[in-house]
């Protein structure tokens, strides 16, 4: 199966090009603090649809027949193989999560406690979820470099895509749509 991140409403495509085996595997409907204003949806589909998917329109095409609806499909990131991340451990929803931090960021916060002395946080590897971690820990928002860096990340934490997201886009007592 071949997963990508979708625009929420994806199913109109779905149906308009008689994808019968496709599946919506995890659909996210933010809420009025979320860092994405829109819902976006993980289908799984088989090569065979894929291509039919990846083939059928050229992206002129596109907007004509399906205005405003959009997909992302990536192996993985190149944020693996750049040297200016490690892998570290962090927290979505305090929950663990393996991780690329940014080398360069500074990660660490200075508070002055009563006393009139400094005191040194790690603040910066806890974040509500993965998309505040890509926009920013990574600075990807665009669909495209999200699904690659959230693609990146289920691979390191031996998920699919779908799993990553029910994991960690909710709290454990959160509603996850599906």
């Amino acid at each position: 199966m071949i997963e990508i991140m979708t625009s929420g409403d994806f199913e109109k495509v779905v149906e308009a090009l008689g994808l019968k085996n496709a599946k919506r595997t995890y659909l996210y409907t933010p809420t009025e603090d979320s860092p994405w204003a829109d819902s976006f949806a993980v289908w799984e589909f088989t090569e065979s649809e894929f291509n039919i998917l990846n083939d059928d329109i050229v992206d002129e095409a596109w907007d004509d027949k399906f205005f405003g609806l959009w997909w992302r499909y990536a192996e993985g990131t190149n944020i693996a193989d750049n040297p200016d991340y490690e892998v570290r451990d962090f927290t979505f929803h305090g929950k663990p999560v393996k991780a690329w931090a940014d080398t360069n960021a500074d990660h660490v916060i200075a508070v002055v406690d009563d006393d009139g002395q400094c005191i040194f946080t790690d603040w910066g590897y806890k974040y509500l979820n993965p998309l505040k971690y890509c926009i920013m820990e990574i600075g990807a928002s665009t669909p495209k470099n999200v699904d690659a860096v959230c693609t990146g990340l289920a691979k390191l934490n031996g998920m699919t895509l779908a799993e990553f997201f029910k994991k960690y886009m909710e709290e454990d007592d959160e509603e996850i749509s599906e």
